[in-house]
């Protein structure tokens, strides 16, 4: 009895290594030796989830995003070579290099094609792996039949025995070549989206977008338990880098907070000016704000006061706010027509809705109203 399980043990263990080292063999002379560095590699990361890899891009998006505005996009030199995965690493270099948009998007868009091509070849590997299990499978068993027959007084025991190379060849392909396929196909989703990800990522961060919106194109991409994360990484970073919105400190006395000084009389409408900010209330700045652009905003603040750009600031949220200095900070120098018109806009803004009594202007002083 021993000796026969002994026996039967032998004929399993010869069975696999029929399979498996045919298997390898067949793989050897299939493909190219680098081609199966990287399935074995990309095999070996096959349990590892996909999803931090992700939410770690979308997080380095945005403090890449920051830092550049804050300091120019050569500042990014040295995070390329920790940039992950390559497609960002080649987008941001060529971005650093000052290439234009449509140069970034064709190397970006080459990164991707090579990563689609690898990731391709390795499921390749893994349907040839289980065809070449299958097929070697077969052949041990037929090559067991043929020799049963030979043996006319042990066919039965010894056609029992054949089935053995099929069995492995068969186990082989169902619990490891084809299940792995699955998973490197899996991988292979992830990988695209996660490419598109840092192409969406390096150009916008080239065309000088905000944190804030590059985190909403990152959560476009997303699962929900990813959003959640990339959501709690950009509150970490607004604690860190984005500037409280600045204080005013404006008394509602001298206010059109006061109803004493508000006013929707035509005199006081036509002589208000940009200055006169200062003057309204915070409710009336917050709708004078809605109606204005990002840009004209930021354009009529250069060169004012700390107490008109304050008094601007007290009508919007912090992330605006830090918007518009930002805005400011990266226009350079700018005409003073320029400058002058943003700020009559802004005031043709103000009398419109004092016109349509949604606001109240300051009366003038020593006016009756």
């Amino acid at each position: 009895m021993m000796s026969e399980q002994a026996d039967l043990s032998g004929k399993v263990a010869a069975s696999l290594g029929l399979v498996i080292g045919g298997t390898v063999a067949g793989l050897s002379a299939a493909f190219p030796g680098d081609v199966l560095q990287r399935a074995m590699g990309r095999m070996a990361r096959a349990f590892v989830p996909t999803g931090e890899e992700r939410v770690e891009l979308a997080d380095l998006a945005m403090r890449l995003s920051d830092k550049a505005r804050r300091e120019g996009l050569l500042s990014l030199e040295d995070d390329v070579r920790t940039a992950t995965p390559r497609s960002m690493q080649a987008g941001l270099t060529e971005v650093v290099d000052g290439a234009p948009p449509r140069t970034i998007e064709t190397v970006l868009r080459a990164e991707a094609a090579t990563e689609r091509r690898r990731g391709a070849e390795i499921e390749r590997v893994c349907e040839f792996g289980a065809r070449l299990a299958v097929g070697l499978g077969a052949a041990g068993t037929l090559i067991g039949l043929a020799q049963a027959i030979s043996d006319a007084g042990g066919v039965r025991r010894r056609a029992g025995e054949a089935l053995l190379p099929a069995a492995c060849g068969l186990l082989s392909a169902a619990l490891f070549w084809r299940p792995m396929g699955q998973r490197v196909a899996l991988q292979n989703e992830a990988s695209a989206s996660t490419n598109e990800m840092a192409q969406t990522a390096v150009l916008a961060i080239q065309q000088g977008e905000t944190p804030g919106l590059i985190r909403a194109r990152m959560e476009a991409l997303l699962g929900p338990d990813e959003r959640a994360k990339v959501k709690a990484s950009w509150e970490r970073l607004r604690a860190t880098v984005v500037r409280p919105r600045p204080s005013v400190k404006q008394d509602p006395e001298h206010t059109t907070d006061n109803p004493a000084l508000r006013s929707t009389a035509a005199e006081d409408v036509e002589a208000f000016r940009f200055e006169d900010v200062v003057r309204l209330g915070r409710s009336d700045i917050k709708r004078v704000v809605r109606e204005l652009d990002s840009k004209g905003l930021a354009l009529a603040l250069r060169g004012v006061s700390e107490e008109v750009q304050a008094a601007i600031y007290s009508g919007m949220s912090g992330r605006a706010a830090h918007d518009i200095h930002e805005c400011m900070s990266l226009m350079g120098p700018q005409r003073i027509s320029a400058i002058e018109e943003a700020k009559r806009s802004v005031e043709d803004v103000v009398r419109r809705l004092a016109q349509h009594n949604e606001i109240a202007v300051p009366k003038r002083q020593g006016g009756t109203g």
